[in-house]
């Protein structure tokens, strides 16, 4: 395993990234450039501060370490504005069916609660 890593790009843009995962915090003028450029950063806050010269490459292809979490060239991250996800590439289509199961399940419960159950029936499925 590399050294662990606070600011971890996913990519370039212009090798087809898809985005960055920083932690703990990304200045502010980056969050907003990325913004306006239509690149997906994720971060678990943000600081006025510059990271500007602070920030080098670890590995490229290798496995990192992201928040005491072994990351594999492969593996999928699943992000969005309220957490992020690794999942190994050996188990994708395992977390897939289990992913897809949850959903089904939900969408149901909420056809339920739309068709007039009651919120206290509702909240024992």
């Amino acid at each position: 395993m590399s050294k662990s890593m606070s600011k971890t790009p996913l990519g370039r843009l212009d090798a087809g990234a898809f985005g960055t995962l920083e932690i703990p915090r990304l200045e502010r003028s980056a969050l907003d450039h990325s913004r306006n450029i239509g690149y997906p950063v994720w971060c678990s806050s943000v600081s006025p501060v510059t990271g500007k010269w602070r920030v080098r490459t670890v590995a490229v292809n290798r496995p990192v370490g992201i928040a005491g979490i072994t990351v594999h060239p492969g593996d999928l991250v699943i992000a969005d504005e309220v957490g992020v996800c690794f999942v190994p590439f050996a188990r994708a289509a395992e977390v897939l069916a289990v992913a897809q199961r949850l959903a089904r399940r939900e969408d149901e419960r909420l056809a339920k609660l739309a068709s007039g159950m009651a919120l206290k029936d509702w909240t024992k499925l």
